[in-house]
């Protein structure tokens, strides 16, 4: 595997999967989460369960990360130059991207376009007390300053406290699929995503949550005040080849062609 992963980066074999994010009141397309995939010669498209492990032996995750960068905002531009609008891309990111001055100029490609750029940063990055870090906070300010947005991934799943991420003063949070899954047959669950929503909104957070695989997923979700939804009620992850048509499709108002929910 080891070998196949270092052949896949040498043969661009590191793709972006786009998954759309829908607004949960007027189910508008707000953007794309943006996911690795690997297009495996012999074993077709593989998610990061795959790879991920081998790519931080082997310390070249952060090569995959640039590729899956660098194609998106190629794609982007030629979507913006063709006149189709991505409102939003988000990155789930480690922590040394945050200091790598190219996101800053990857950003910018991005932007040109009227597309807005989002790093998503694991909770635990703020329960490990990075957060306090006078440099770390330097440079997530140096982000801001840039336009790039800022949310928290995996919110309600570590030992993160509500002081900890005021400081850092996110644009979002993002509830885990590992909580939205079982909510529907698990009254404490569905009550302790209530009470993270809750939370969140009221010190002035947006709420998105991933794993949102029903009608009735979204429907409580929307009930509850979540801001945003994602998942695959809506859509599975595509390749960047199809994200025109899906846009098309769903600004057409012919939803139920494309996922669970019309």
């Amino acid at each position: 595997m080891i070998e196949a992963v270092n052949a896949g980066i040498e043969a661009g074999e590191f793709v972006p999967y786009f998954q759309p994010q829908i607004a949960a009141a007027s189910r508008e397309i707000v953007g794309f989460e943006v996911l690795a995939r690997w297009l495996h010669p012999t074993r077709g498209v593989l998610g990061p369960a795959e790879f991920l492990s081998v790519s931080e032996e082997l310390n070249c995750t952060h090569l995959i990360d640039r590729a899956i960068f660098d194609q998106t905002a190629d794609f982007l531009t030629e979507s913006a130059r063709a006149g189709i609008c991505v409102p939003r891309v988000s990155f789930n990111v480690s922590l040394s991207w945050i200091s790598d001055p190219t996101i800053l100029e990857l950003a910018s490609i991005v932007q040109g376009g009227g597309t807005v750029f989002c790093l998503e940063l694991l909770e635990s990055f703020f329960s490990e007390g990075s957060a306090k870090d006078a440099q770390t906070s330097c440079h997530i300010g140096r982000l801001r300053s840039a336009g790039i947005e800022i949310e928290l991934d995996d919110f309600g799943l570590s030992k993160t406290s509500l002081p900890g991420v005021m400081s850092i003063q996110p644009d979002r949070l993002k509830i885990d699929r590992r909580l939205i899954l079982p909510m529907l047959g698990d009254v404490e669950t569905r009550q302790l995503v209530s009470v993270l929503i809750e939370a969140g909104r009221s010190l002035g957070f947006a709420i998105t949550a991933a794993g949102v695989e029903s009608a009735e997923h979204a429907e409580v979700l929307r009930s509850l005040g979540c801001d945003f939804l994602q998942g695959y009620a809506f859509s599975e992850p595509m390749p960047a080849s199809d994200v025109a048509g899906f846009l098309q499709t769903w600004r057409s108002g012919t939803r139920e062609a494309l996922g669970n929910i019309a």
